[in-house]
């Protein structure tokens, strides 16, 4: 369910729009859904917030990963 996945991450951030974990998992998720360019806005917000999360870790691995594999820029 994107929409529902979309629409929790959007409610947390409208909660916490400075939550580092819900900014990397909304990156995540703009990326699987093609939107590359938004996906680095919130993965910048993610590392301005907090370099060392682990989830912007993962992410950063998994887009790394994905692109690798896909060819994808």
């Amino acid at each position: 369910e994107p929409d529902l996945a979309f629409a929790s991450l959007n409610q947390g951030l409208n909660v916490n729009s400075q939550n580092s974990t819900l900014l990397a998992l909304m990156g995540r998720f703009l990326f699987d859904n093609g939107e590359d360019e938004h996906a680095k806005e919130y993965l910048r917000k993610a590392e301005a917030v907090d370099p060392l999360n682990s989830e912007l870790s993962t992410t950063r691995l998994y887009i790394a990963n994905t692109l690798s594999r896909n060819n994808r820029n």
